[in-house]
C-alpha cells in the first residue's frame, strides 16, 4: 500500500524534505532547491500541484526545483512565519504581485 500526503507520494514528500535540507541531520528547513532531470516526473507533478517550483538548469535537460510555499505548508501543517519565508527564499517562488503569469 502507498500511503499519500493530499494526493502526495511518500516518495514525493521525502524529494520535498531532502530539498529543504530536513532529510537526516536536520530538523530545521535550511535549503531550498533540488536539481534533477527537467522532465521528473515526480517533481513536475509537484510543479502541476502548486507545491513546487521549476527553473533553469547549469546542464542541458537538468533544473533546479523548489518547494513553493504550498508545498511547505503541506510538509509543515501549520503558519509560516515570515523569517521561516525569509530563511528558505520563498519570496524567490512566489509570483510577482503584477504578474498574471507563472515562469519557471
Amino acid at each position: 500500500m502507498i500511503i499519500t500526503l493530499g494526493g502526495v507520494t511518500a516518495d514525493q514528500i521525502e524529494d520535498m524534505r531532502h530539498a529543504l535540507g530536513i532529510d537526516g541531520r536536520y530538523k530545521k528547513p535550511y535549503r531550498n532547491h533540488y536539481y534533477t532531470e527537467s522532465d521528473d516526473k515526480g517533481w513536475n507533478d509537484l510543479v502541476d500541484r502548486g507545491l513546487a517550483k521549476k527553473g533553469g538548469g547549469w546542464e542541458e535537460g537538468m533544473c533546479y526545483f523548489k518547494v513553493s510555499i504550498d508545498g511547505v505548508r503541506l510538509l509543515y501543517k501549520k503558519k509560516l512565519t515570515q523569517k521561516m519565508i525569509e530563511d528558505l527564499r520563498l519570496e524567490s517562488v512566489l509570483p510577482k504581485a503584477n504578474d498574471s503569469t507563472e515562469s519557471a
